[in-house]
């Protein structure tokens, strides 16, 4: 019955997008394209902003809209606006496999090999594309790749009595987390923690799990054969709740970048937009801010830097796609790759555009911290060439993130045992799992 909902659903969706392909009504003579931007930050809307301008000047004949919707509802709202006879006509995204075997996204093998504009599939970075390839098929152009780590308030570290190269072990991360929490007025209540896990917004909760679980050798998904591992990973999460602020449990990851610029923590799962997120906050909280894989669990052996692209697609909806593929192809332009890691430190997708072409153009952004932004653009490079790995793509992905933060909110708030968080999330995940075989 699950499998047979399964397909009725992506049988709904295909016969929509069959029902759907009637051209728009024109505006003023101009061909309408929407666009979908899942950013949140300030930093991310006011470039979206620029963008909208600049594609206006660039293609007089599209009338360009951009809707802003944030990461964590972004799959929900694709599949209502598609369902519903709204599909939009581009997006930016990454975690794509879950909508596109429900038919969402138009291929885009085609239009690369027969329509290039400023992207080829040879200037791509092949791990950058490989992650936005579903069996064969791209769905989406790469233009910047994530990397995933831990985040260091290197003063602090220092001041602790710690350096950055004696974070080797989940271990050393514990007493460097005790030794930076501390009452810095004298007034009895701690006001600098060691470390921060955002845990009340799906998204982020499971993520930031999911990269020390990858730092202790399993995958956080596979709950079966990993048993060890996840009590492991549940227990490290325990012992780190004393050096962690109490109210992180109903934080998501703008409160946690907004606790890090306020000088409230210094440890972090940290990703390589971490400098972009916070400059507008308080950059001078980033000027001492360092990236190292994150320190290996007791079962981990080797250091990973777990990866992602991001990147610009179409929907197979659209009822503009010649204009919509001209907006994509713009953005997807090396000038475009360039202007969008400088403002947020992304690793380039394009071979062509380097990490030292995107430092240097990002000094406009980071006045003031132009050095160690500069470095964090070195820590992170690094981190990919030493130690990257792509992050598994996983279908009922949303679902899984959803059920497994609500679980850890009952751990991280005493009513389960690592035991019984373990069990109630091995059952949860292997229901969810199951109904895609």
């Amino acid at each position: 019955m699950k499998g047979l909902k399964k397909k009725t659903m992506v049988m709904s969706i295909a016969v929509l997008i069959g029902l759907t392909t009637l051209p728009f009504s024109q505006a003023f003579g101009k061909e309408k394209v929407i666009y979908i931007e899942p950013g949140a930050s300030e930093i991310e809307k006011q470039l979206a902003v620029q963008w909208e301008k600049d594609v206006k000047q660039e293609f007089p004949e599209v009338d360009f809209e951009i809707n802003f919707t944030g990461w964590s509802a972004l799959n929900d709202r694709l599949i209502t606006m598609v369902m519903g006879g709204n599909a939009p006509d581009m997006l930016k995204h990454q975690d794509i496999l879950e909508l596109s075997r429900m038919g969402m996204f138009e291929p885009l093998n085609k239009w690369l090999d027969e329509k290039p504009i400023s992207v080829t599939k040879d200037i791509l970075v092949p791990s950058a594309l490989d992650y936005t390839t579903v069996d064969g098929t791209i769905y989406l152009i790469p233009t910047e790749i994530t990397v995933w780590g831990l985040a260091v308030r290197e003063d602090w570290l220092n001041d602790a009595g710690f350096k950055l190269e004696d974070l080797r072990t989940w271990q050393d991360l514990l007493d460097a987390a005790q030794a930076m929490t501390k009452d810095t007025d004298g007034d009895g209540t701690i006001d600098q923690y060691g470390f921060v896990y955002p845990s009340a917004y799906n998204r982020f909760a499971w993520r930031h799990a999911e990269i020390i679980a990858h730092s202790n050798g399993f995958y956080l998904d596979e709950v079966e054969s990993n048993e060890k591992g996840y009590l492991e990973l549940l227990q490290f999460i325990k012992e780190l709740q004393p050096y962690m602020p109490p109210a992180g449990v109903t934080w998501g990851l703008a409160e946690a970048y907004r606790a890090w610029s306020l000088g409230q923590v210094g440890m972090m799962v940290g990703a390589s937009f971490h400098f972009g997120n916070i400059v507008l906050m308080n950059k001078e909280t980033l000027e001492h801010t360092r990236f190292i894989p994150f320190p290996l669990g007791p079962s981990g052996t080797t250091y990973k830097a777990p990866l992602t692209s991001l990147g610009f697609g179409m929907f197979r909806a659209s009822r503009n796609k010649e204009e919509a593929w001209k907006v994509v192809n713009y953005f997807c332009s090396g000038e475009k790759t360039l202007e969008l890691g400088a403002i947020l430190d992304y690793v380039p997708a394009r071979k062509d555009v380097s990490a030292e072409d995107v430092a240097e153009r990002a000094e406009r952004f980071y006045s003031g911290i132009e050095d160690a932004n500069t470095q964090w653009m070195k820590d992170i490079t690094t981190a990919v060439r030493n130690h990257g790995i792509a992050r598994k793509k996983l279908l009922g992905g949303v679902r899984i993130e959803r059920t497994f933060t609500a679980v850890m909110s009952d751990f991280l708030r005493g009513k389960l045992s690592a035991a019984e968080t373990y069990q109630i999330a091995k059952e949860k995940i292997l229901e969810i799992k199951s109904e895609f075989e």
